[in-house]
Parts: C-alpha cells; sequence; structure tokens
C-alpha cells in the first residue's frame, strides 16, 4: 500500500492558527457538528459553508483534508466527537471567535478520548468505531504536519519523526502516540534534494501488520 501512497502537498501559506501552533478550525467544526444536527448538514455538503457561517478562518491545509474527506467518514468523526461540559455555552453558539476562545482557554485540554482515539479507551468498543478513532487521530496528524510544513517549507524526517523529542508533537494539542489498537503509526518522510517534500503516513490496522487492513490517511488530489 505504501507504493501507492499519496497526500497532501502543493503550495502553503503562512496563515497563522488563533493562539499557538495548533490548528483549531477542524476541532471547531467537528465540536459545533456534534451538537448541531442542522450545523452537521452544511459542514457535511459544505465545510467552506459551514465555515463562513459561523466566522472560522480556515488554513488551507485545513480545508483541503475537509475536502478531501469522505462525506461518511466526516459523519463517523462527527460522532465520535465530544465538547467539554465547560466548552458548552460557546459551541452552542454560532460565534467561531467564542468556540476559538474555549478550545484555547478551557482549563482541561481536550484529551484523545474527548476525540475517540485513545488506545486505551477502545476496549469494548466496535470495529467501526476503532476505525472511525483512527481517521479522526490521522486527521489531527495531518493537520499537524501541515502546520509544521507552514513554518518550516518541509515536513519532518523520518529519524525525527521517530525520535523522543518528535517536532510534530508541538503542533498537536493532544499527545497521539499510538493508533487505537496500541500500535505506532508508520511515517516516512520523502525527500527531493535533501529537503523532505512529502511523505506516507498510515496505520497497520488490527493485525499491526503491513497487509490489506492498513488505513491511509485521507488523500489530497494535488502532487508536486
Amino acid at each position: 500500500m505504501k507504493d501507492t501512497f499519496k497526500t497532501i502537498v502543493g503550495g502553503r501559506s503562512a496563515e497563522s492558527s488563533p493562539s499557538g501552533k495548533s490548528p483549531h478550525g477542524i476541532e471547531v467544526l467537528l465540536k459545533k457538528a456534534s451538537l448541531d444536527a442542522d450545523f452537521a448538514k452544511v459542514l457535511l455538503e459544505s465545510p467552506d459553508k459551514a465555515a463562513h457561517l459561523i466566522g472560522l478562518h480556515l488554513r488551507d491545509s485545513e480545508r483541503r483534508i475537509l475536502a478531501n474527506t469522505p462525506a461518511d467518514t466526516l459523519q463517523t468523526m462527527i460522532r465520535h466527537t465530544r465538547v467539554q461540559r465547560q466548552q458548552l455555552s460557546a459551541f452552542k453558539t454560532m460565534s467561531a471567535a467564542l468556540m476559538l476562545a474555549a478550545v484555547v482557554t478551557a482549563s482541561t485540554l481536550p484529551t484523545a478520548c474527548d476525540m475517540g482515539c485513545t488506545p486505551t479507551q477502545t476496549k469494548g468498543i466496535s470495529a467501526d468505531d476503532e476505525l472511525a478513532s483512527c481517521r479522526v487521530q490521522m486527521t489531527l496528524l495531518q493537520t499537524a504536519l501541515d502546520a509544521y510544513y507552514a513554518e518550516h517549507n518541509c515536513f519532518v524526517t523520518t529519524e525525527a519523526w521517530y525520535s523522543p523529542d518528535n517536532p510534530v508533537a508541538e503542533y498537536l494539542r493532544t499527545p497521539i502516540k499510538a493508533d487505537p489498537w496500541a500500535n505506532p503509526y508508520y511515517y516516512e518522510g520523502i525527500e527531493q534534494d535533501g529537503r523532505v517534500v512529502d511523505y506516507l503516513l498510515q496505520s497497520y490496522g488490527p493485525d499491526g501488520i503491513d497487509s490489506a487492513d492498513d488505513l491511509e490517511c485521507t488523500k489530497d488530489t494535488k502532487s508536486w
């Protein structure tokens, strides 16, 4: 599966995130949709329209990820997204500013469990739930990788990814150390002229080995 893998590449912008380095746009849309069925319908039809509806500015990378996420996958992600109690009032409004503030200043940061992704939480849940959790995690990882690219004009090397000080962790508000089956994600930086211009990212699935049940992160139609 690795040979045919394509991921988000192409032009990046130096857009800034609301606070810090972590992109919050996808998180805001998913949380809002999890509480508002009408908003969820808009998001499934057009992520750009949903963002405009609440006055949210999406990064180019976030827009590409959402545009290339199948509607059924996005719907599953919405269903598995949880909003913390202290954030409820903000996400019941139509103000992106309030939602972003709630995300950034929440006294207890979202955990992987909030997004349905903690490996220790998968015991007793269905196989479909595990697959959905994996897709959520890979979306978050992909967004973090794109945020890193926007600042450094390259992706992280394979060596850096597997090091104890993986720089991508700085772009994640919630640490993601393993997939829902407690196995590390496979990552490979693809170099061109001494610069990492692309990458492979995937989970080896329930069996933990390179096989037919592997899950790849959302693909983009662009290519370098």
